[in-house]
């Protein structure tokens, strides 16, 4: 098992994160940012550090393409998904 899964999922059984909740970040992903991003753009970055830009784009400080509304939560689980990106 990759360290950065075993990473995920540590911090889900602490956080509270379920398969289900990946699984609509990996949605949410495949319709609205998978045209533009790779994997390879979220490479070496930490979750904490996506989070954040995510929380930016949403509230419309950071520029970006498409703006769409997320919870923290929500923030919170695309950029824990993110990092599993390969």
């Amino acid at each position: 098992m990759s360290k950065k899964l075993v990473l995920l999922a540590a911090t889900a059984l602490v956080t509270g994160w379920t398969g289900a909740a990946l699984a609509d970040a990996k949605a949410l992903y495949n319709d609205d940012c998978a045209e533009c991003h790779e994997a390879k753009d979220f490479e070496g970055k930490a979750a904490s550090d996506l989070e954040a830009s995510i929380k930016a784009y949403a509230a419309g400080t950071k520029k970006h393409k498409g703006k769409k509304k997320l919870s923290d939560a929500e923030a919170k689980e695309m950029a824990a998904f993110l990092v599993t990106l390969k």
